[in-house]
């Protein structure tokens, strides 16, 4: 269990149904984060009404992507972008859930697609993401080479939280999934913040500044199935730059296994 020093929230999603934030305010709780998407195309139909009622509420709110492994990283950030919009500056950052493996997609590793969507997120929202996940999850699918991102642990029945590789503090806890919380109906997920009130709002004004993109080029390696048109409007650029790029001169012609450059 949280200390008493640690601030409350809760998490939401499609499953508690109607939320009265009103309730959850005085209730105590002063943040909230709300599912707003599920892999490439799923949105949570309850997201609008969370994010607009969180507002509302005068709770400090965050939204959440849960993470399909088998599923494009880049089509799965657009997803989560296009449904949040923008984050201001008393919003929470944006966070990655990851905590199954339901298989790989495409040719990269499991790693390197997270971070091509905790990239992606970062460039179009212009804030870095924190991620959620549990400890045994991590440790046996990923490494230790996301600390610099805050972390969102899952973990219950423990009085301290174990750090997943990589961490050596947590940001947020999820330390239950069985609270209840006026305004909701049944279950929610109950939160803690490291803080006081006062220190989420230092965290929020003094949030890390996104991580430098690497100078390196994008590389894509074409998959069975796609088009020239269909790369070029996954990665936001035309299909004349993208063929000028890599000297195509038949752009209906193009080869599963050829490595394109993805003009910036």
């Amino acid at each position: 269990m949280p200390s008493s020093n640690q601030t409350q929230g809760i998490d939401v999603s499609h499953y508690q149904g109607s939320v009265g934030w009103s309730g959850v305010k005085a209730a105590g709780i002063s943040f909230a984060l709300a599912k707003a998407s599920d892999g490439a195309s799923y949105v949570d139909d309850q997201f609008a009404n969370n994010w607009q009622g969180m507002k509302t509420a005068g709770i400090i709110r965050g939204a959440y992507h849960f993470y399909e492994t088998q599923d494009d990283p880049i089509l799965q950030a657009q997803n989560f972008v296009n449904t949040v919009g923008s984050l201001g500056a008393t919003d929470l950052p944006p966070v990655l859930d990851i905590e199954t493996y339901n298989g790989a997609y495409g040719s990269a590793s499991l790693v390197e697609n997270v971070q091509t969507w905790l990239s992606t997120v970062e460039q179009k929202l212009g804030r870095r993401p924190s991620i959620y996940t549990g400890p045994s999850f991590w440790n046996e699918y990923m490494n230790d080479q996301f600390g610099a991102y805050p972390l969102w642990v899952a973990e219950y029945g423990v009085t301290t939280p174990t750090l997943p590789n990589g961490w050596t503090a947590w940001t947020f806890w999820q330390y239950s999934q069985n609270g209840s919380v006026a305004g909701v109906t049944g279950n929610v997920d109950l939160d803690a913040y490291a803080g006081s009130a006062d220190d989420l709002l230092t965290f929020l004004q003094t949030a890390p500044a996104p991580i430098p993109a690497a100078p390196s080029q994008t590389l894509y390696t074409v998959q069975a199935g796609d088009t020239l048109s269909a790369i070029a409007a996954r990665f936001g650029v035309s299909v004349a730059q993208l063929s000028t790029a890599n000297n195509i001169d038949n752009p209906n012609s193009i080869a599963v296994g050829q490595v394109l450059t993805i003009p910036s």
